[in-house]
């Protein structure tokens, strides 16, 4: 990784590190730290400054340029501060209502962040099994783990859908209209193991969206990835691999109300239903006599009402639609619903 930053003096220096952005020559490509691997990210909506610039300052001062900019760059991986998970059991339930002890990892609660990864973990018999691991508002998560004779590689990506209007926003002075301007910022923060099993993650990217332009626009999209390349030895053989894991982010607009339209195969409205988005079931059960569904999506942008329509066929396990769900703090759920009679 590389910190870009303006060398003005020692006491201007470290206030620009806080929340500077990250640049790399290969954008997306990070080097490997010793022998811990790439297993996954971290999305935050504050920026994680776990970087000791003070430190770096006080190794390399001979390296600044006064007046002009400066690159953090080389091996700073004795620079980077990391914030370790926790190994914990939790209780789950299955759908008939069983429960069973599962391990996972789980970072601070103050981070408030959007995690999906694939670690290493130990099963009962000692053996090793990569899982998957998501929390937060991620979603249409895919993981994909590719062996060799040399070892294993992973690639996964995952999206966090987002209204707008509701996530945390920040403002800073437009210099050229003096106007105060806002916008949207994600950090896609890496997340390590390590050969023991402990897990960690380092401070990342960040993404910014303006709001004048791009806020509320169902279209508004980005993302961001990270690969790592190293080089695995089993059984004589050694190849190069590489890790990749890309965050995707999706504007859209939550609802305020959905709709549900029961119609008869004569296209006649047998019932009109109304629900909360956040008490929207995972499957819709209609009358007997209902053959499809109309499933209008209410929102309000700007103070004007727009409605999605989608349509479904009552019983058919192959066919479903999508609606967005509140997650906390402004972040959206995309959750399947299918329709069935009562």
């Amino acid at each position: 990784m590389k910190h870009k930053l303006t060398a003005l003096c020692m006491a201007a220096l470290l206030l620009l590190t806080c929340g500077c952005s990250l640049a790399q020559e290969n954008p997306g490509t990070i080097a490997a730290l010793s022998d811990d691997r790439l297993v996954g990210v971290l999305v935050t909506t504050e920026y994680l400054d776990l970087f000791d610039m003070e430190a770096w300052l006080n190794d390399n001062i001979n390296k600044l340029n006064i007046g002009r900019d400066t690159e953090v760059s080389g091996d700073t991986s004795k620079y980077q501060g990391r914030i370790y998970a926790e190994l914990v059991e939790e209780t789950l339930t299955r759908e008939d209502g069983s429960e069973y002890n599962h391990d996972t990892y789980k970072f601070p609660e103050e981070l408030n962040g959007h995690l999906f990864m694939s670690p290493t973990m130990k099963l009962e018999n000692g053996e090793d099994c990569v899982t998957s691991i998501v929390s937060g508002a991620v979603c249409d998560v895919r993981s994909n783990m590719i062996s060799g004779d040399a070892g294993t590689s992973i690639e996964l990506s995952a999206t966090i859908y987002f209204d707008p209007y509701a996530v945390k926003r920040e403002t800073y002075l437009d210099e050229e209209t003096n106007q105060q301007m806002e916008y949207v910022c994600f950090y896609a923060n890496p997340v390590y193991q390590t050969p023991e099993g402990d897990v960690y993650v380092t401070s990342g990217m960040g993404s910014s969206y303006g709001a004048e332009e791009e806020l509320g626009l169902g279209t508004l999209s980005g993302s961001v990835y990270f690969t790592e390349k190293f080089t695995s030895t089993e059984n004589g053989v050694t190849a190069a691999l590489e890790n990749k894991v890309t965050v995707n982010y999706q504007g859209v607009k939550l609802a305020k109300e959905i709709c549900v339209l029961e119609m008869s195969s004569s296209d006649q409205l047998l019932r009109k239903i109304s629900y909360t988005p956040d008490m929207f079931p995972k499957e819709l059960a209609v009358s007997n006599d209902a053959a499809y569904v109309i499933v209008e999506t209410h929102s309000t942008v700007n103070e004007e009402e727009t409605i999605n329509r989608q349509v479904c066929t009552v019983n058919a396990e192959d066919e479903t639609f999508e609606v967005f769900v509140p997650a906390e703090d402004g972040f959206a759920a995309k959750q399947m619903t299918n329709v069935v009679t009562e």
